[in-house]
């Protein structure tokens, strides 16, 4: 067989179909846990005897190492058929989502020598002419989209300086205020909005106008901007110095 365990052989033929061995199983024959079932006729690519799918959390291999980890870091919780909350295949597959995020932030990590500074990227759609990209940039991203699927997807493809190829500007914003009328960020003299299109649907990413590093990506979010202004901000030249 194949890399995927697969144990049939492939040749092309003019011979008509030969029909389905339903009740006749070869000894050692016998597809692997959970590739019982035919995807075509289930929709189905794992049948709920797979490993991804355990009796219990003791079994579970999300249960430890990263996985266990990132939980314990974003307050989750883990589920198991002992307190009556069955591992379901979205939950599967969010758990592998999240390990591949720190994985990714991981890597990111390991080309940023300075984790304050940053890498300079010069890219001609970005209004300072460059960005710097910060240690910080795509955690802070996933930390105000925790939920949203095409964000995380981003992350994990997140190919620097590449995956800011697509960012187009569309206007800024003043520093926001907290309640009490101080800035709600003290690093920077404002925000630079540009749209950007993820699996064909638009987002828009919030980019702080940093009062040290200039133009450093803070999130990526579904909604467009209420307090976005046209044009250039009053500030710009101070970023670009």
């Amino acid at each position: 067989g194949d890399r995927w365990n697969c144990k049939c052989s492939l040749r092309n033929t003019d011979k008509e179909p030969t029909p389905v061995p339903a009740d006749i199983i070869i000894k050692g024959s016998e597809p692997q846990r959970g590739l019982e079932s035919n995807p075509g006729t289930t929709g189905e690519i794992f049948s709920d005897n797979h490993p991804y799918f355990p009796e219990n959390c003791g079994k579970c291999p999300f249960n430890k190492g990263v996985g266990k980890l990132f939980a314990a870091l974003v307050g989750g919780k883990r589920n198991c058929n002992k307190c009556n909350k069955p591992i379901t295949k979205s939950k599967v597959q969010a758990k592998l989502i999240r390990q591949q995020i720190t994985e990714k932030i991981k890597k990111i990590n390991e080309i940023i020598e300075n984790p304050h500074k940053g890498i300079i990227y010069s890219l001609n759609n970005f209004i300072t002419g460059k960005t710097c990209f910060r240690r910080s940039c795509l955690p802070d991203v996933l930390t105000h989209q925790i939920e949203d699927t095409n964000v995380k997807t981003w992350i994990i493809r997140f190919k620097p300086p590449t995956s800011f190829s697509n960012f187009n500007y569309e206007g800024w914003a003043y520093n926001r205020l907290d309640e009490d009328g101080t800035e709600k960020h003290k690093d920077c003299y404002g925000f630079l909005y540009y749209s950007l299109s993820i699996k064909g649907q638009t987002y828009w990413a919030n980019i702080k106008a940093h009062k040290s590093y200039g133009e450093v990506l803070y999130t990526i979010e579904k909604k467009k901007p209420a307090d976005l202004k046209k044009g250039y901000p009053d500030f710009l030249e101070k970023i670009k110095e």
